[in-house]
């Protein structure tokens, strides 16, 4: 891969072996530190258009998986519907929360099982609820039908073919854990989260207390 240096706050381009050209502009943070094809940003929920449903739409084409998949043909055991599939969740329509605060959930080692373990908060097809919870079970449908986590298949199925540079860790910020010393409700991401977002229980579930989004 070519590069081209470029001055500070500039535009840099590189020519990669795929001939693509990238190109990054500006300033990556407040210090003024220049921005590269390099840099790397936390682009959160970005990654379920840029990770995720790239991903499975890979798959797609390739024949590995069908957008009328059952969830349980890869998943069993998830709080979803009989009949819901992949579509489902890609539309953000099988019912799942919004939300919830995963990384409280003492009672489940596994952040797979305290996802598990949060009921439906609506039917199946019901109507549109944006989901957190949906698009970490199509990461784990992805790892089934794959047998690498995330990160490996993104790298694998998208950026790799692309010619773009690696991506770091894919990680949901509902799976991520605090230490077992940590025990304020709010910390990391979920202080931000809990200005947005109601706290009031409306359900519950092993370990977990199912919380609202704000209406």
């Amino acid at each position: 891969m070519a590069s081209t240096s470029a001055p500070r706050g500039a535009v840099a381009g590189v020519v990669t072996t795929a001939g693509r050209d990238l190109a990054a502009g500006g300033f990556a943070d407040l210090a003024g530190t220049p921005m590269t094809t390099a840099t790397a940003f936390d682009i959160a929920s970005v990654s379920k258009v840029a990770a995720t449903t790239t991903v499975i739409l890979r798959l797609v084409s390739r024949g590995d998986l069908d957008f009328d998949d059952p969830v349980e043909r890869f998943l069993p055991g998830t709080p979803c519907a009989a009949g819901t599939t992949v579509r489902h969740l890609l539309q953000h329509r099988a019912g799942l929360w919004e939300w919830q605060p995963l990384y409280l959930d003492r009672e489940h080692l596994d952040p797979a099982d305290a996802i598990d373990a949060v009921p439906l908060r609506y039917g199946l097809d019901e109507g549109r609820h944006y989901s957190d919870l949906g698009f970490m079970l199509l990461g784990r449908i992805i790892a089934v039908v794959t047998g690498t986590p995330l990160d490996a298949a993104v790298r694998e199925l998208v950026t790799a073919p692309s010619g773009s540079p690696a991506p770091g860790t894919v990680r949901s910020p509902g799976l991520w854990r605090p230490p077992a010393s940590v025990t304020r409700p709010n910390v990391g991401w979920s202080r931000r989260a809990s200005r947005t977002r109601s706290s009031r229980p409306t359900a519950t579930s092993p370990g977990v207390r199912a919380r609202s989004p704000e209406a």
